[in-house]
């Protein structure tokens, strides 16, 4: 077996997080704006590290399944070259793209099909971003998650925080936590359901996994992500403040908000979750 030692938060991570960078607008040009993607990418650059760090820190790791393509799907192949990594979408815009990096890539519905593959192939399933976009209730699809696990098989997922302190604020303020909004005839954000850390603690339990780490975490809460909020061409848009007011508003917000989550766990934006398979779901 191969033995994947990984150091995901050095200089490997980051090498293979800033040639993606330089690519990711380019695959996807005339689907967006690339300064939009790469703004992205830049936003969640600290979630992609904390993942890399979770899988590549698991030893004899062959075969991995990342359920919906994203930026992070490349890093694992620059990351993991030789482990065999499939993933899937619901369209096969990314087909291309993968093929050319050796993803192995699948078109599925996840709301209508089983995971196309069979039963204890993958040493990792990794459901990073996901769970909140699915309109329906998600234990259907982390028994599917289950169910193509290997038995010892680490199950990885990520998502927002609906309790974090952000929403608080919004709720506060009058303004919806879970917004939905199109812009250029593309959806946006389309969060059906966001989860706090024990309900989706209860949830993987209940569809056959033993839980082995649950935490909140920073990686949207830190100083360079609210640096990278200040670029005002993305918010002139939704704060009628000008460009001025819309860093003076941040800067505040960053000052205030930034030392609560530190001090604050469940106040962070982000949920992450590695959970092992048990034998069987009885």
């Amino acid at each position: 077996m191969a033995d994947y030692e990984v150091t995901a938060s050095g200089k490997n991570f980051w090498a293979a997080f800033h040639e993606i960078y330089s690519l990711w607008a380019l695959e996807r040009e005339g689907l967006r704006d690339g300064y939009f993607e790469k703004l992205y990418l830049k936003q969640h650059r600290f979630r992609f590290e904390s993942l890399a760090a979770e899988i590549t820190r698991i030893p004899h790791v062959e075969s991995i399944l990342d359920i919906g393509v994203s930026p992070f799907t490349y890093i694992l192949r620059r990351l993991m070259p030789a482990a065999d990594i499939n993933t899937l979408d619901m369209n096969d815009i990314q087909k291309t793209c993968c093929e050319k990096y050796n993803i192995q890539f699948k078109e599925v519905d996840l709301l209508k099909e089983a995971l196309p593959w069979p039963d204890e192939c993958f040493d990792v399933v990794a459901l990073a971003e996901v769970i909140e976009h699915l309109p329906c209730h998600p234990g259907p699809i982390l028994r599917e998650c289950w169910r193509v696990l290997k038995p010892g098989g680490t199950l990885i997922t990520s998502t927002p925080n609906f309790a974090c302190l952000y929403n608080r604020v919004r709720m506060l303020l009058g303004w919806h936590v879970q917004e939905m909004w199109v812009e250029n005839d593309l959806p946006g954000r389309f969060h059906y359901r966001e989860y706090i850390k024990s309900e989706l603690v209860q949830e993987i339990k209940s569809s056959g996994f033993e839980i082995l780490k649950a935490s909140h975490n920073r990686y949207w809460d830190k100083l360079p992500c609210f640096s990278d909020m200040l670029d005002a061409r993305y918010w002139i848009k939704y704060i009628p403040l000008g460009k001025l007011g819309i860093a003076l508003l941040w800067a505040i917000y960053a000052a205030a908000y930034v030392p609560l989550t530190c001090i604050i766990p469940p106040f962070r934006r982000g949920i992450n979750i590695v959970a092992r398979r048990l034998s069987n779901t009885g």
